[in-house]
C-alpha cells in the first residue's frame, strides 16, 4: 500500500528535500554516510522496517538512484534465498 500525498509531502519536508539513504549496500554514496543528492524527480518512500508500517519514523525519502540500488540489492538477496531453499528441499528429498 502506497503512502498518501499528505504523507509524501511530510516525508519530503522531513528529509529537507535531500535523499536520506545511509545504506552500506548502496553504491551511490560512501558506506554509512548520508547521500547528498537532492530528491528531485523520481524519488520514492522506502520502508525501513517492514513491521512498523507507514509510521513517519519508519519511512525514508530516497533519490531514484539510491532507491534502485537498495531494491536491486534486496532482489538479489531474495533470489539467493530462494535458490538456497530449493537446494535444501532437493537435498531433503534425496535423503528420504
Amino acid at each position: 500500500m502506497g503512502i498518501t500525498k499528505k504523507e509524501r509531502l511530510a516525508l519530503f519536508e522531513k528529509a529537507g528535500g535531500r535523499c536520506e539513504c545511509r545504506s552500506n549496500r548502496c553504491t551511490h554514496h560512501a558506506p554509512g554516510e548520508r547521500c547528498t543528492q537532492d530528491l528531485g524527480e523520481g524519488w520514492d518512500a522506502f520502508y525501513l522496517r517492514g513491521s512498523n508500517g507507514r509510521a513517519a519514523d519508519n519511512l525514508a525519502a530516497l533519490c531514484a538512484i539510491c532507491y534502485k540500488n537498495i531494491m536491486g540489492a534486496w532482489e538479489i538477496d531474495h533470489k539467493e534465498m530462494i535458490e538456497r531453499m530449493k537446494a535444501i528441499r532437493k537435498s531433503m528429498s534425496r535423503s528420504s
